[in-house]
């Protein structure tokens, strides 16, 4: 793809920025944040803020609410606009690469957020001149500030495209950018914001440090969360492009979902490696595989539909069926492999420093029972599709909320009315809580490998029942017995 063709030319950015920067529409918005600046000034200067740097922070928090908040906004509502009124399909059909499309949404839906937030950059260099930050802070401050933005813009698209009823996901999607920036004040939670950044550049203008550690081992904030932000923006790309070019196609191929797991698994065991004790590793590094591992099965699991179409071309290449990975085969090798991901992942917490583990087995306990969390999660989404593909996310929640939520539910009831070893035991059936927890170990790992092994069965029994509908000859109703004869 040319670069004029994403950029410039793009009639998707092209449209944006007609429609978005406006003059009626432009002019008040400009206004209102030159006069917001203004005000920061003036009270910056009625104060030691300019010296201090509260001036410029508090000008980074406006530039953040434009771009993370109303941007991210406006990507989510453009991309439902265009589905609704038909236009994302003729963009198709058109004779325009996916990543344009993407990019048209990415880039020209919060056009107007970037024009505004450009206005606030001469107020932030004044605050640079006149005090703290240093020009090479602000400058980190600036990269961070619109990598987090592609990111969350990214997101915001990918989830309007790939939603089965886009309508309101913006709003999901603003609050969960919301959520993880008041999260982040845990240090590597905060790796996908510009909060760590800001703090380091904070620091750096006084007489105190701020390093966060990686493996272990001391790491720059700014380059730590460029580390994260960047793989980040790339897999959502990807996925999004996927979603443009066939509205039924899943987010992530399978090999796709299988690198993405691992080099997600990757950074999150370098982050826990130092935030834990050492006790506690190989849980936080369990945990946070296993939650993008059922992502990742969630993302790269076939539709019914999809299914049947790769048996019916498997038949007519005289194949018994779909490649393992193929995008239309049944997720058994996608599994298996995020599985494998959570096992070695889980193993590289604790093997390392077992000599100073003085309880190995609760670590390897945890990776099992994350493993069979892992498989039976992948498993019951593939039978659950298959089986009733209408109604595939109701029951699939369904059995989420009574093996993951009913179990935490009565273990909070017996806590408080019952032994407590006996409601750690109960609650140690959800794997919200049996994963990390020591005491419930039986229970736990009796219900994940129970669950892995019904959904194993009926996964197995569903792909054989969709595989032979998908062959089966079509049944004629109506006919008269007359007619046919």
């Amino acid at each position: 793809m040319r670069l004029d063709m994403a950029l410039w030319r793009n009639p998707l950015l092209v449209k944006h920025r007609w429609s978005r920067l406006r003059r009626q529409h432009l002019v008040p918005s400009v206004l209102a944040v030159l006069i917001t600046c203004c005000f920061i000034m003036w009270w910056a200067s009625s104060t030691d803020s300019l010296t201090n740097g509260y001036a410029f922070w508090a000008l980074v928090v406006l530039q953040s609410f434009l771009l993370f908040l109303v941007g991210t906004s406006e990507v989510a509502t453009a991309v439902e606009r265009a589905r609704d009124s038909g236009v994302l399909d003729f963009h198709r059909i058109a004779p325009e690469p996916p990543l344009a499309t993407v990019i048209g949404f990415i880039l020209g839906a919060p056009i107007r957020e970037y024009v505004l937030v450009a206005y606030t950059l001469p107020f932030s260099l004044i605050c640079v001149l006149m005090g703290s930050p240093g020009f090479l802070g602000f400058c980190a401050v600036l990269v961070v500030l619109v990598a987090a933005s592609l990111l969350y813009h990214s997101v915001a698209a990918l989830a309007a495209l790939s939603a089965p009823k886009p309508r309101g996901v913006g709003k999901w999607i603003v609050a969960l950018v919301a959520i993880v920036h008041v999260g982040s004040a845990v240090d590597h939670v905060g790796l996908v914001t510009i909060v760590p950044t800001c703090r380091q550049v904070f620091a750096a203008g006084t007489e105190l440090s701020y390093r966060v550690e990686f493996f272990g081992l001391e790491a720059s904030p700014f380059l730590l969360t460029l580390l994260h932000l960047v793989p980040l923006v790339a897999f959502v790309l990807v996925a999004a492009v996927r979603c443009v070019r066939r509205e039924t196609s899943a987010p992530f191929s399978k090999p796709m979902a299988v690198v993405v797991h691992a080099i997600a698994s990757f950074l999150i065991l370098g982050d826990v490696w130092s935030a834990f004790g050492l006790e506690y590793r190989t849980a936080a590094a369990v945990y946070g595989s296993v939650l993008i591992g059922v992502a990742m099965c969630a993302a790269s699991t076939p539709s019914a539909g999809a299914f049947a179409k790769g048996v019916r071309r498997a038949r007519k290449a005289e194949r018994s069926g779909a490649s393992w990975w193929d995008d239309a085969a049944a997720n058994w090798a996608s599994v298996g492999a995020l599985c494998g991901v959570v096992v070695v992942t889980g193993t590289m917490a604790w093997v390392t420093e077992v000599e100073l583990y003085t309880r190995p087995t609760d670590a390897i306990l945890s990776v099992v029972i994350g493993t069979c969390v892992t498989a039976y999660f992948g498993w019951a989404l593939q039978f659950a599709v298959l089986k009733y593909p209408r109604a595939a996310q109701h029951y699939f929640a369904l059995f989420l909320f009574v093996a993951w939520g009913l179990p935490l539910a009565a273990a909070g009831i017996l806590a408080v009315s019952y032994d407590e070893s006996f409601a750690t035991s109960v609650g140690a059936l959800s794997p919200i809580m049996g994963i990390g927890i020591a005491d419930g170990w039986l229970s736990a790992l009796t219900s994940s490998i129970g669950w892995a092994v019904v959904f194993g069965f009926l996964a197995a029994r569903g792909v054989r029942e969709a595989a032979l509908m998908a062959t089966a000859p079509p049944i004629i109703t109506g006919v008269d017995e007359a007619d046919v004869a």
